[in-house]
């Protein structure tokens, strides 16, 4: 829960933080705020991913629909992010060499992967690195041949994360690990 809330702050340019405040919760039953997607003839039946580098998530879409939404960390500003449409085209399952987990690979040496650390900012050498207990299951939406699309700016303002939730809620950081244990089992769903 606590990360489905990071990224929903995320996409919507509130605080980066997991709190569900009363104003959070309340925009979400509301249906308020949440992803267009830009791409939705993109893949086989419109199945793709979108990674929207200003909002700082990967968003599994369907039909022009987000089906899943998952915050990342992508290149930092002397490692960027490629930008442009890519497909999937190798897969490795568990950890490598460079602490990548579970990575799925869409142009030369850039892959999602889980890592140890994914802050609220731009901060990986150019991969698109999400939260270890988020991967196994991203790596298993992902398929070879499935096509990415990379797009915008992660460094389009000083602090573009200052809107102000309705309702109160700030909340505090929620650090590298995204509030997790990083080393505690997980379920295979």
């Amino acid at each position: 829960m606590d990360r489905a809330v990071l990224a929903y702050r995320k996409l919507n340019d509130y605080a980066r933080n997991s709190q569900a405040s009363k104003g959070i919760v309340k925009r979400i039953f509301n249906k308020k705020g949440g992803y267009r997607v830009r791409r939705p003839g993109l893949g086989n039946q419109g199945i793709h991913v979108e990674a929207p580098l200003a909002k700082q998530v990967l968003v599994f879409a369907k039909k022009g629909k987000p089906t899943a939404i998952f915050p990342i960390a992508s290149g930092k500003s002397s490692t960027r992010t490629v930008l442009g449409t890519y497909s999937f085209y190798r897969k490795d399952a568990g950890y490598n060499s460079h602490g990548m987990y579970y990575s799925s690979y869409f142009i030369r040496g850039y892959a999602t992967h889980g890592y140890a650390e994914v802050p609220n900012y731009p901060a990986s050498h150019g991969c698109l690195r999400t939260f270890i207990a988020d991967q196994p299951r991203i790596y298993g939406m992902t398929k070879i041949g499935m096509p990415i699309y990379v797009y915008g700016n992660a460094f389009r303002s000083a602090s573009p994360f200052s809107r102000t939730v309705p309702g109160g809620g700030g909340g505090g950081d929620l650090g590298p690990t995204g509030g997790l244990d990083p080393a505690a089992p997980h379920s295979a769903d």
